[in-house]
Parts: structure tokens; sequence; C-alpha cells
């Protein structure tokens, strides 16, 4: 089947203003942008959609490094959508993947570059995108940071080749890299030049980093230092962080510099943290009166403003505040960081040790408020002086992070500070809080206490390192003995030890982490430097404390010092050293303690000391091979119940040393990728006991393959294989592979049940009809429609003409006219130029062959991308290709094609293996399995339009698609699977007016027939769950009103035009906003009653129906607490039968139902009291009520009918509840009064055999306006049929043709106007033309009976036109029926049936089988020998690939060819002198290859034309083909 892949459209629109827009790709006959070249016209680009104000919405949009543009929509029940288009010159192939609560969309563009560690992972987080602010709507950049590979002691930045697409915004010398903000509309070109760079080390996301959020000071002991002149006089400590409020009367004479390294804004604290932060270093207390004053108040001041003023900000701005604080600064305080953990080797973690060995600065980093394991950037660098915090009972913070380190097991924290309930200077330009100060948690707070304290110490050491300060500092802290080294380091800080010690140590003691096996693991030796800084030698005791992670003091001989007494000299230094033997540790524990030396009996300095053991580890090897058994790159998932989720890419094989249990280890590979049958596999073993090694073999060889089977002729839209592995929590992974069109094949190798956790695979499919079957001589070929195309419709039968590389100069001297032409695909000219070419050559279709073996795809409208050609253009392989060429050189060839751009059918198919992935992957699910839907898509005017529905497995969150093409108004037949393992969700937009429609999500049951309606009448204001409900958060009002829902069951909808929304209590405006969302922030707590008023409107020119709206609630609330609750709305759904033009089914009376609903799980809500109903005629000016008739929450209204044709109907719709909750409604023009012209079809039932064809008969009856004689018109070739079934038979202008047996709906469709008839088709007796003997060896074998024993009497063709003939060629034993009673002079005749009967009439020398043909073998015993005779005598040809398709049906220009080359073969002077007859008027719809034979047999008399015409291309009837024959025979003088 021809795939089709679609282009993203980009309309000059208005942005939605409220949830809920979407993402669509191609759309055919539309312009498309440049960002995606190469897609074709089928895939709509909705994220123009929906742009403004998305801080409000639940849709992000987020453009990739690479160009690929990702569009996640939440919709109800807390699930979402994922969409993605891909960018230029891309496959079109993603991988999304759900790493526990993180989801990755990995472009096949960027899987090889992952894997090689060249670029970071989070690049393609969306998750971690949209929660920093990274989505399209909140900026048109994405920050990155390039590390380059380091060749000289100083980055030249002047040798970096720019990249296209980017702007330089800092360079970030103390890690050789630079800040670029990449243009997201000019992705496709930065992914270009990045990607051909080979100086790039690694591309990093900028990453945000956050701020880490009181009489603290007296409990560190810095009011005792102060009585000693340690204040930090003379000091300067930098403060990174939110900007400085400099007029703070704390703050006012501190500050030597503040500069703002945040693009476009100044150095003031809207945020208030950096106030807070600098003013706990250093702040005076003068707003206090001297109560709230800093640790070191003496000291002076530098701001660098690194987050923005939302709080935020990227790496690349905190490295260059950074370098600029280290040049200016001896101590740099940063509360602030990333709360993902970190290894201590990012960006801002090389930066610390950087700039920490260059310039000697201290770095104090909070460790981060995650309260659990972990430490994120840049507190994690070894370097920096990582504080975690304490409350004032010295008692661990609940929020403070923890170590070991991530990765490594790295000792972090270094120690701990106060961080709980911090009260210090509040900036005047913050919105929390009021006055001067404010009380603020986290190790945002600690470290500025610990920054104040380095500033006096240094003020007292003023030639000490940072290194130094540091290890005093750590050295000198209050050891809390409930508080491990890996919760708070060596302790909580003390600042009045710090400024009296007199011994120091080297920093903690971190003795690593020793993986499994333990067989190798030698003894550890670390060396402790202790620095006396007083003035005299000292002698001092070494005592150790070393426990396991429950308590228990450590095993004998693990721990051991290399003495316990040391002297250390005046101002000296001493050295001892304290090892680790591994082999006395406990596997998979954790020991940490404190090394501390003693004086006199009094502690003077400590030290903190940690090791872990690694638990048991076994190797995992995974081998990766594809289908030729070589070695193969496959993206591999791994994950166990204690083991978090990875995803990472084995190239040929890799071993693994992972912790004794289980392991789901699965994968994708693309196989055969060089070749026109490309595929994708996903292999693996979703369950591996760990217990030893294990080898995981991802062998593409084992693997079967996944297919599909249904009844109609298909083409595949949107494929996904995805599989899901959860252990429980977190401990799960979701792969979603979106194969690209270029991809044929799937596979997936079957797998054992799994025993523990959940394991499910499936397949998702949409089918539709082919855009666009190619065949030549009967063999169809492999295509795709390229992007910027415009499609075909209907039938042609072309002329072939190559025309080398389809350049200007190729058609020079080529009649091209009219045809289809064949040219080569190079890069001499771009794709829209060979489109130009061929357009101005006057081609019909162009056939681009590729120049490698594959399919491809490409961009083929103007060169600007703003139009598409219009010209047909599509795409085949090489491997294809090269046959047409050859055959196109060789002679004439035609290619027969059938473009259909609407499909009348689609299938959403969704196969699920649970637990196991069998042996079988085929998928043929019975039609009475499957969910049947007539779907109707209204519209009053043509307008392209767009639709999906998407799969949203039960394990998942978010469901995967786009929407694809639809052009509107429409009706189609949708079958949908059935499945307890998927809800499905279904969205549909019009282009033109912006409005999207959305159903709730639905798990449906097998079997169910359902209609559906889209865009139809009543279109009102109605709440339901494709958009978020009104509710009240706390004291805000929240209410989002889905304006312009439609008729269809549960629809919402949003349309942007003239709105307003109004909130009263009482007649109290409160407040009004022009769109569909209100907010009001200062509801009453006590029970109150509010009035919200909706007016709507919609262009009168653009839409017939529902012109204006007046909607009014009464609702009831209170205050719940700080919770949110959902408000008692009421909507009023109207349901009334519609033609496809808005107007009702009825004659005098209108049937419609009125149904109240409230929104789901609101407070204050119960039951419906009652509902009431107005009608007007004249659009609102007079209005009469309607007597309802109520079934349980129904009510039923028959409303006279007083209008004419051409009328509607206005509608005052209310309904209430018993609480007091209220809605009305008033609909100007809600829907048309019935039409009197009616449609209608001469039978509802056709009865036809197979292979014959019968006429269908439409008409419309118009009623006159005087009641006269109605007009009746013939419609049938103007109308439209919607075959439910077309497997069994398939209907053109009315002409039924059957196919196979069964039964069939059909839908009749004409000016909006329906009516449903059925086909039966039943099979007849099958007969063979002749006897079907053994194909025995004899050279002259005789398996036709060239003369029956009895002549038939027929009694089916008394009144054929063919009587006669047909019965002198029966009496000769030429031809014989369908049974001895009936000829089925209607039936169609096979290619095979027509040539044995040429060659018996012929009495042609008879051949063996001799396999000239592959398709015509001895399992044709009645016909090969006849066929094999044609074929020696010239009569009959094959196909380019040898084949004769022997039951194809035969047209009536095959019939002449045959009969003229017979005539030929027998006597070829009757051929001499023949006299030209006048042309049929449908001689252009004759092959080329017949156009001779045809006028040779009219000359002759073998043919006649039928009011001028021949009817080439129709399949000949049983009786004609007779005629013909016996015409021929008769020519020859055979019949005497």
């Amino acid at each position: 089947m021809n795939r089709i892949i679609f282009k993203p459209f980009f309309a000059s629109m208005l942005a939605l203003l409220m949830v809920f827009a979407f993402s669509i790709n191609p759309l055919a006959g539309f312009t498309y942008p440049k960002a995606f070249a190469e897609l074709n016209d089928n895939v709509i680009d909705m994220n123009s959609f929906g742009k403004s104000n998305n801080s409000f919405t639940d849709k992000h949009v987020i453009t990739l490094l690479t160009g690929d543009v990702v569009t996640v929509t939440k919709i109800d029940g807390g699930k979402g959508i994922i969409s993605v288009e891909p960018a230029k010159d891309s496959s079109g192939g993603v991988q999304i993947v759900t790493l526990g609560d993180d989801t990755f969309v990995f472009p096949n563009e960027a899987m090889s570059y992952l894997s090689a560690d060249l670029l970071d992972r989070d690049l393609f987080n969306i998750t971690k995108l949209i929660s920093s602010g990274y989505d399209d709507d909140s900026q048109s950049t994405l920050p990155v940071i390039v590390q380059y590979e380091q060749k000289n002691e100083r980055l030249d930045v002047k040798s970096i080749t720019a990249l296209s697409g980017s702007e330089q915004t800092n360079v970030l010398e103390s890690i050789s890299s630079v800040a670029l903000s990449t243009h997201k509309k000019q992705a496709a070109s930065f992914w270009e030049d990045l990607t051909e760079s080979t100086s790039i080390k690694k591309v990093w996301l900028d990453g945000r980093v956050e701020a880490h959020l009181a009489d603290s000071v007296p409990m560190i002991g810095a009011t005792e230092v102060w009585e000693g002149g340690l204040d930090g006089t003379g000091v300067t400590v930098a403060v990174l962080d939110t900007g400085i409020d400099a007029g703070h009367p704390d703050l006012v004479d501190q500050i030597i510099e503040a500069k703002s390294f945040v693009p476009d804004e100044n150095t003031l604290d809207y945020g208030g943290h950096g106030t807070h932060v600098a003013s706990t270093v250093l702040g005076t207390g003068a707003a206090s009166g001297g109560k709230n004053i800093g640790v070191a108040p003496k000291a002076k001041l530098l701001v660098g403003k690194v987050l923005a003023n939302d709080g935020y900000g990227q790496e690349s701005w905190v490295i260059e505040g950074m370098e600029w604080a280290a040049e200016n600064a001896k101590i740099v305080n940063m509360s602030l960081g990333s709360p993902v953990p970190s290894d201590g080797k990012d960006p801002l973690s090389q930066a610390v040790n950087e700039l920490s060995k260059k310039t000697g600065t201290l770095f104090v980093i909070s460790a981060g408020n995650t309260g659990a394991e972990g430490i994120g950037s840049p507190g994690a660098a070894d370097a920096a002086l990582t504080v975690g915090s304490v409350d004032k009972s010295d008692k661990l913070s609940w929020f403070s992070s923890k170590g070991p380190r991530f990765m490594n097991d790295g000792l972090k924290p270094d120690l701990v500070a106060p961080g709980s309930n911090i009260s210090a200077a509040r900036s005047q330009y913050s919105n929390q809080g009021a006055g001067s100060y404010i009380s603020l948690n986290g190790t945002s707070m600690a470290a500025p206490h610990v920054a104040g304290a380095a500033a006096i110490l240094l003020q007292k050491n003023p030639e000490w390192t940072g290194e130094q300060l540091k290890a005093a500092l750590m050295s000198s802290t209050k050891k809390i003995n409930n508080i491990l080294p890996y919760e708070g380091g060596s302790g909580r800080l003390d600042v009045v030890a710090a400024t009296t010690l007199q011994v120091y140590m080297s920093g903690s003691l971190d003795f690593g982490f020793f993986d499994w096996p333990h067989d190798g693991d030698g003894i550890v030796e670390k060396t402790v430097t202790l620095t006396n800084v007083g003035e005299e030698e000292i002698v001092v005791d070494l005592q150790t404390t070393f426990t396991d992670s429950d308590g228990k003091e450590a095993p004998e001989g693990l721990l051991n010092v290399s003495t316990n007494q040391v002297t250390i000299p005046a101002n000296g230094q001493t050295e001892i050293t304290v090892t680790v033997d591994p082999e006395l540790a406990e596997t998979a524990q954790r020991y940490q303690g404190h090394l501390s030396a003693f004086l006199d009996g009094e502690k003077i300095a400590h030290s903190a000391m940690a090791v872990g053991k690694e638990d048991e580890k076994y190797s995992l090897i995974i081998n990766a091979t594809d289908r030729e058994g070589n070695p193969a790159e496959a993206v591999v998932t791994l994950v166990g119940p204690e083991y978090y989720p990875e995803v990472f890419t084995v190239n040929g094989t890799m071993e693994l040393r992972l912790p004794k249990g289980m392991y789901s280890v699965m994968a994708t590979m693309e196989v055969d990728m060089n070749t026109d049958q490309a595929g994708i596999a996903v292999l693996g073993n979703p369950e591996v006991n760990l217990d030893g090694t294990k080898i995981v073999e991802l062998d593409a060889r084992s693997a079967n393959e996944i297919t599909v089977d249904i009844p109609e002729k298909y083409e595949t839209t949107f494929k996904k294989i995805e599989y899901f592995r959860s252990f429980g929590g977190n401990m799960k992974v979701i792969s979603s592979q979106v194969i690209p069109p270029t991809v044929t094949k799937t596979y997936a190798q079957a797998t054992t049940a799994v025993t523990s956790g959940e394991f499910q695979m499936n397949t998702r499919w949409r089918l539709v009809k082919p855009f666009l079957e190619m065949t030549v001589n009967g063999e169809q070929v492999d295509n795709i429609v390229l992007g910027g195309s415009t499609f075909l419709n209907g039938e042609y039968e072309l002329p072939v003409v190559y025309a080398g590389n389809g350049t200007a100069k190729d058609y020079e001297n080529l009649d091209v006219k009219g045809k289809a032409v064949l040219v080569n695909r190079t890069d001499v000219i771009t794709g829209s130029e060979r489109a130009g070419a061929a357009l101005a050559a006057g081609a019909k279709l162009l056939i681009i062959v590729n120049d490698e073996p594959t399919l491809f795809t490409e961009w083929v409208g103007t060169e600007d991308y703003s139009e598409n050609n219009p010209i047909a253009v599509t795409a085949v392989s090489g491997t294809a290709g090269e046959k047409l060429i050859k055959a196109a050189l060789n002679g004439d060839i035609l290619v027969n094609v059938e473009g259909t751009e609407d499909s009348p059918y689609v299938f959403d198919l969704f196969d699920n293996y649970n637990n196991e992935i069998p042996e079988n992957l085929t998928y043929a699910p019975a039609k009475e399995e499957l969910v049947k839907i007539n779907a109707r898509y209204f519209s009053d005017e043509p307008t392209p339009g767009g639709e999906f529905r998407w799969d949203i497995p039960t394990y998942a969150d978010y469901g995967v698609g786009n929407l694809y093409q639809l052009s509107v108004p429409t009706a189609r037949t949708e079958w949908v699977t059935a499945s307890d393992y998927t809800r499905w969700f279904h969205s549909a937009v019009l282009l033109d007016d912006e409005w999207e429609i959305r159903q709730a999500s639905f798990i449906y049951k097998p079997g169910e027939r359902l209609n559906e309606t889209w865009f139809g009448p009543v279109a009102r204001p109605s709440f339901g769950e494709g958009y978020w409900p009104p509710e009240r958060q706390w004291n805000d009002l929240v209410i989002n009103v889905p304006n312009w829902s439609d008729g269809g069951n549960g629809n919402t909808g949003v349309l942007f035009t003239d709105e307003l929304l109004q909130l009263y209590e009482g007649d109290t405006l409160l407040e009004e906003t022009d769109w569909q969302l209100l907010y009001y922030n200062d509801a009453k707590e006590e029970e109150t009653q509010y009035r919200l008023v909706s007016e709507t409107s919609r262009d009168p020119n653009r839409w017939k129906t529902s012109v204006s709206t007046r909607t009014e609630w009464t609702f009831w609330t209170k205050y719940y607490g700080d919770v949110t609750t959902l408000l008692p709305m009421i909507s009023l759904h109207y349901n009334v039968d519609m033609d496809m033009n808005g107007n009702a089914i009825g004659d005098e009376f209108i049937k419609l139902e009125l149904t109240p609903s409230q929104v789901d799980y609101a407070v204050w809500s119960n039951q419906f009291e009652g509902v009431a109903l107005e009608v007007s005629f004249d659009e609102g000016k007079n209005w009469s009520e309607v007597e309802l008739t109520r079934t349980g929450d129904v009510w039923t209204a028959n409303i006279e009918n007083t209008g004419v044709a051409g009328d509607f109907v206005s509608l005052r719709g209310s309904a209430w509840d018993n609480l007091g909750n209220r809605m009305d409604q008033e609909i100007i023009k809600a829907f048309g009064v019935p039409d009197t012209t009616k449609l209608s079809a001469d039978r509802t039932d056709y009865s036809i055999e197979t292979n014959t064809t019968q006429q269908i008969k439409v008409t419309k009856t118009i009623q006159s306006e005087n009641e006269g004689k109605p007009t009746i018109v013939d419609v049938t070739k103007e109308a439209r049929y919607l075959v439910e079934d077309e497997s069994i038979a398939s209907i053109k202008a009315g002409l039924i043709s059957a196919k196979k047996k069964g039964s069939t709906e059909v839908r009749i469709f004409h000016e909006g106007r329906e009516v449903v008839v059925t086909v039966n088709v039943k099979d007849p007796v099958s007969v063979d033309p002749g006897p079907s003997p053994d194909p025995g060896p004899s050279p002259n074998p005789n398996p036709v009976d060239p003369k029956p024993e009895i002549v038939p009497e027929f009694t089916d063709i008394t009144n054929v036109f063919a009587k006669d003939e047909i019965t002198k060629l029966a009496a000769k034993g030429i031809i014989q029926g369908k049974t001895e009673t009936e000829f089925a002079p209607n039936a169609q005749i096979t290619r095979a049936e027509f040539t044995v009967l040429l060659a018996r009439a012929l009495d042609l020398p008879l051949k063996s089988y001799a396999g000239k043909f592959a398709d015509v073998n001895s399992s044709k015993k009645w016909a090969y020998a006849g066929i094999e005779a044609a074929a020696d005598a010239g009569i009959v040809n094959g196909s380019l690939d040898g084949k004769f398709n022997p039951d194809a049906p035969i047209k009536r220009e095959e019939i002449a060819a045959m009969v003229v080359r017979a005539i030929e073969y027998k006597e070829k002077l009757k051929l001499d002198n023949l006299e030209n007859p006048a042309n049929f008027t449908d001689h252009g719809s004759i092959g080329a290859y017949a156009v001779d034979s045809v006028y040779k047999a009219t000359a002759l008399g073998v043919i006649k034309g039928n009011n001028g015409q021949f009817n080439p291309k129709n399949n000949a009837t049983r009786a004609e083909a007779a005629v013909m024959l016996y015409r021929a025979l008769d020519t020859l003088n055979l019949l005497d």
C-alpha cells in the first residue's frame, strides 16, 4: 500500500486563547511552512492555534533542538495527548519514552548523538522543558551550552564557527563553553550546523536553576565574635541571586556593585530572595533597630543577579556571574541550584571546581530542598562548600537534601546551618509579605549563614584560600549526634569555634564506593593534613567513630588510623593516614562517622568520614543483532523493582553490572533501513532474573512481523508500536515508537509471560483508502505522495514518459502533456524545481525515483514554502523505479492511478498483548467486533479541517498522534477497536474559523453501532469533559466556559469569536472579560449566589445557525477550605435529527429532546427539578412556550413547524435543580426548519450477483411553492456513495459492482441530504469456460474441449442484445454457460477466461505448461495451455514482472487489442487499407497501447460504440465479450 506523509499546516490565524488547542499534521491542497520541508499534504499543524495566554491553558508546544515540534495537551481525567511534527528533512520517526515521571521525545535523528554522549538527554525531556518554562509560548528560543574540546588554557572564542540560527549570549571560559540562544524557528538550520561540527564536546540544556528558599545568628555564635571585632570588616562577599533591594535600610551602605546577568532585567529584586539572602550574610539590622543583624554586618556586598524576576535562571547566566564574582570576591554565596540530583560533572559543577582551583574563591552553595537523597547542581561539585539546613533545635530540616551524591556516592553535604524560619530583609519590590522583614525556610537561608561565617574567618585570616576556609569551617562545626555525615556533613556551623580553632583538618574523608564483585577490593588509604594555626607546638589525640546504617559499630579493623596521637608544630602541619579495608565491610552497607582531634581531653577539630560497599552485582550482557545477523544499534530501556528506569543505546554489545534482582530489558531497533522494506522491531526480555551472568539477545532475526488484515483496500497513515513495563510506582517504562512513512514493516520478538509486575505491548494503526493507488500492467507500485503537491481525485490511465533528471531542459522535445512523467531524484535540482518543471511542461502526474533503494520524502511545493504546486507528485523507491524506467525506455507503458483525497472509511485499530508477546502478530478483526461509527462533519461551506482519534492505553497518562486532514463537510464510516486496554479520545477542528470540538474519552464496547455529528447544530456554550471545568480554588473563582460546543452528544468546543463573560452578585458586576476564561479572586467565604452571563456571536456570513447566544448561570458556592471544588454549573443538550444542511428532519412537527447536566463531581449539585423551552421562528422577535414531556432526566418537545423552507428555529431553554442552581440560554437560529426537498433512491434494497453490475437511480424531489406538481431531478451521477464495506461492492456514479458475497449498507449524499439503501450480493454457481484437465507432459495436450455434447438453452438471455451471438458460439462449443440453463450475460469475464475462449475459437496449437507467466501455473489447469498458446501467437502480453493477472476482469479496450492481434495472427491482410472511423467522444480515455486496435476493430465492425462513446475502461460483461468475439470470428470467416 502506498503511504502518505502529511505536512504541518501553518495558517495565519488568531491564537487560541484558552486551553486545548492541538496539533495536526499535513493537509493536502494547503500551503505549508518551510520548517517541515519534506512532509506531505495531509497532517495539519495547529501549533499556531492557541499560543496566546498559554499560562491559562493545558496546551504546551515545545520545539526541540532538532526542529521537531512537540505538542502536549491535557484533556479530561488527568490524561493528555502528545503530537510530534517532524523537522525539515527528518525521517518523521520518533521514540517517546516515559521513565518514571519524566517523558522524553527522542527523534530518530538524535539517537546516535545521544548514544555517543554528545547531547544532554534533558534537551529532549519534555517534562523538564515545560516545567522550566522552555515551551514555545514562554519563549521563542531554546538556551543551550555548547562545550568544546579544550585545546588551550583559554577558550579561543574567535576560532569558534558560528552555528546558524543562534546567538551567543555568554562565553563561559571556566568550562570551555559558550552559551547560545537558539531560535526555534531556525532549529533545523542550527541542528544541521551542529551535527557537522567536529570540535564540539557536548551540548547541554542551559537548564534552569532556582532559589533554594530565622534569630539564627546567635545560634551559630556570631554575636559572640562581634565583641572581638570580627564582623566581616574588609571582606567582600558576592551574592549571586535574584538581585537586591539596594534601598533597604539593612543594605543601603553595604553594596559595592550590583550587576545583572539576566538579559533585559535590571538588578532590582522582585522575587525578594536575593535581598533576604544578602541581609542574612551582612545586613546591618537598621530597619529593626539592630535586632535582625546579619552574620558579618561590616562586610561589603557584590550583587550578581543571575535569577530572573520569576526566581529562575539559566545555567549560563549563573556561570557568567560566577566568573565575574570569582574575580572580585573571595567568598561567593549561591543559594540556588537544580532540584535534579547531579553526579558533579554538569556544567555548573565543572565551573565551581575550575574557578575554585583557578582563583582560590570559596563557593558556598545550598544543598537543595528535596528532602531526599541526591544533591543537585552546583552543590554536587567537589570544591563547593555545600550547606544543608537545621532548625532552631538542631534537628535536620525536613526539606534539606541529603547525600550521598548521585551515581558515585560522594560525601555531601559538607555541613549544616540554620535554615528554618529565618527572618531577614524583605525587598520592597516583592509581592510576598509586608514590612521590612520576612521569614523564609530553605537551605537558601542556611548557606548565607556559612558565607557570613566565612567572611568573619577571612577577616581574621586574610591570606587564607577558599580551600582553607572550607576546611576550617567544616572542622569546627558542632557535631550533632542524630545527624549522620550523609545528612549533614561534619555538623552544624559554629562561628565561635571556627574563629578560635587551633587545629583544622583537610576536609571530609570520602573513601568512595566499592562496586561488586568485591574479590579485588583493596585497602584504601587517605591522607589527612592537620594544620596548627597557633604559635605553640601541640600534641593531639585522635579518635574515630564509625557505624553502619543501623548505628552498629563498624567491624574491627575496617577503619584504621596510622596513629592515635600526633604532634603538630606551631603554624605547621602534620599528616596522618587513615585506611579502610573493604574486605571487612558488610555487603550493601554504608559506614559513616568522624575522625576527631582532642587536646587535653577537649575536642578541637573533626572530619566526617564515609564509605559504601555495594550489594552483589552480576553481568547483564545485551547483544543487538539485525535481520542479517550483523551487530546493530538498539535503543534499550531498563527497569526493575529496585532499579529506576533508564534508556540508553547498545551498539552491538554492552555489558552492565547490576545488583541481583529482576529486570526488564526491552528495546527497539531499526532494520533493513537501506532497502524499500525498512522496518522497526521491538525486541527483548521483560523479565530477566539476574542471579548470575545473563545474556539478553536482541535478535531481529527471531522477531515476527506485525500485520493487519481488513477487507478494504487500505494504506497506513499512522502507526505506532508501544510497550509498557512496570514494577509499581515510578519503576515503569513506556516506550512509544511512531513509525515514519518510509518504514513499511514492524516486528516483535516473542516473549514468555511475566510473573511479576505488568507488561503490555500494542500496535496502533490508522488505515484509510489509499490516497494514490498506482499500477503498471496490473502490478501495484508502492509510493508516497509528497508534501507540497496536489491530490488527484478519480481514476486515470496515463502514458508514462521518462524525463531524466526532471530539469526544464530534460523536457525539451518531449510531449508530456496530460501524461505521467518519470524522473530521477538528484541533487541537481530541488524537489520544488522538479515539480515546477513538470507542471510547466503540462504533466498530469510526476513520479520521482529515489537515487537509493529506499522510499523517501521531500518538499515539492514552492521554494518559499508558501504554496503547493498544482500537480500531483509521488515518490517511489529506487528498487521500484528502476523497473519503471527500464520499461519506459523499452516502449510505451501506461500507469493506472486512482486518487482519493478524503477516504470514505477510517479504521482506528489497536491490538494489545498482555503479559507476553506471542508468535502470531496478525490482527484481523471481524467487523462484528469493531465499533462502527457513522460520522458526519458539518460545515455551511467547504473548508479545510482535521481530526484524529488518540488511543490512551489504560496504563498511560497520554496518547500519541497527530490530527489529520479532513475536507468538510463530509460523511464517512469509522471503525474502531473496542478494547479494555485503551480509552479513545477524539478531537476535530475547522481551520478557517478556528473551531475545535472535543469528545470525552471512551472505552468502547465490541460491536457498538454509533452515530456521531461534528460541528452541527445546536451550537452553544456548554460544559463537558473535553475542557477543564469551572472551579473554586480557595476563594478564587476560575470559570472556563467552552463557548461553542456543537450538537454532538457529550462534545464540548471552543471557537474564537466575539464573547463577553460577566460575573455578578445580585445586580453588582464583579468581573468581566472578553474571552472564555474568567478569574475572580475575592469570592465570599459564606454561602453566596453568583450569576455568570455569557454573550457570544459568530459571523452570519459564515454560519447559518447559532449566530448568537446568551446564557445566564445562577449558582451557589462557599469556602470549603484550601481545596479546589467544582462549581455546579448546568448545561443543556439539544437533540434533534438533522440533515447535513443543519435543517431539522420532520414535517408538521419537529421532535426535540432536552437533556440537562451538571458539572461532574460539583459541590452543591443534586437533582434536576425542571426544564422549560420557548421557540421562535422569526429570530427572536416573538417567542412561544412549548409543552415538554419528562422521561427521567430527558424532556421531549414536539415543536409545531410554523416556518417555511429557509426559516430557522431559535431556542430559549432553561434548566434548574432543587438547590437553586439554574441556567437560562437563548440561541438565535439554532437550526433550520425541515427541508421540503427530498432525496430518494429507486429501491431500498438491491440484490445482485458477484462479478455483475446494477444501476442505482437517485432523485431529488423539489416541492413547488404553491403545492403544485413536484419537480423530480435525477442526481445519480452527482450523488456521493458511502459504501460501508467496499470489499463486498463498490459504487461509481450509481453503478454497483458486486465483488463478493455479503450485505453492505450504502449511504447516499447529495446537497446535504441523505438516503440509506442496502446492497445484497450473492454468489452464482461457478462454471469454468471449459473443463480442467491435468497438465500432462504431452506436446499436444488438449485441456480445452472444443465441442460440447449438448447445446444448452440459456433461460437468462431471452431479452439480451447478444442472444444470437451467444447461442451460435455455444452451439459451436466455443462458449459455455455458468450452468446448463444460465449464461449470466451481465457477469464480468476475466482475462484468463476470454483468452481461453479466443484460443479455443482460433484453434491455436496448445502447449504444455512451460511457466511463461509467474502467476499462471498448474493451479490454473483449465487455462494455462490456452494462455501460453495465445502468448506464443503474440495475442496476449504480461506485465513488467512476468505476470499475466489471469483473474483480473478484462476491460473493453483489452478485448479490442486481443481480437485485432488475433486477426493479424490469422489473416494480416484483413487489416490493410481500413477506413479511419470517427473518434469516440471518450477517445482520451483509451489507453495508448489500445488506441490503434480500437479503431481497427471499429473499422472492421468488430466493436461499436454507444452514443458515440466506447467506454474503454469498463469491465466487459460476458455478453459483450461474446459479441466482440463472434464479430471477430465472422471477420475471419471462422463461423462457417
